[in-house]
């Protein structure tokens, strides 16, 4: 008696709004398992990319970053440097300027000096003795690298 006096008459005039609740909640539910999924995929792909816990990472820097200007890269080097990096060590489309060189792309010391070397050959730009390479642990370090190289002039541009 109670069952049909009272619940179905309330559910028959509520049943549009209790079909649209239950509709956004499994809708928010396969959307949070996506993101979760998706996120569990990058984290097994590149472990260092993404943290679960709160605090900087990869992820997280990257679209501070990802402009060159932001960071006073210059695009044309940048451009040069992705480029080699997809050339000669196989990597994504696009590596940010906080990836790793040792850690992320996998370079050894050698790589490293032979990757000045083309760069600097491919920007046209002198070898610069005064600053080590021993410090460059990123891409950006690399980038700012090749860029602060002396400028070769027409008369002193090897042949």
């Amino acid at each position: 008696m109670f069952w049909s006096d009272r619940v179905l008459p309330w559910i028959s005039e509520h049943s549009l709004s209790l079909i649209l609740t239950l509709c956004l909640i499994v809708l928010a539910i396969v959307l949070f398992s996506l993101a979760f999924q998706r996120r569990l995929s990058s984290a097994l792909l590149n472990p260092r990319a993404v943290s679960f816990t709160p605090g900087p990472s990869v992820t997280t820097q990257q679209p501070a970053t990802q402009n060159p200007a932001a960071a006073n890269l210059n695009p044309e080097i940048t451009y040069t440097t992705n480029r080699y990096l997809q050339e000669k060590k196989n990597v994504g489309l696009s590596v940010p300027p906080t990836a790793r060189l040792v850690d992320d792309i996998g370079m050894t010391p050698d790589d490293l000096t032979t990757a000045i070397h083309d760069l600097l050959a491919a920007t046209r730009r002198g070898y610069n003795s005064h600053s080590p390479n021993t410090s460059l642990t990123t891409v950006g370090d690399l980038i700012l690298y090749v860029q602060n190289a002396p400028i070769l002039g027409e008369e002193s541009r090897p042949n």
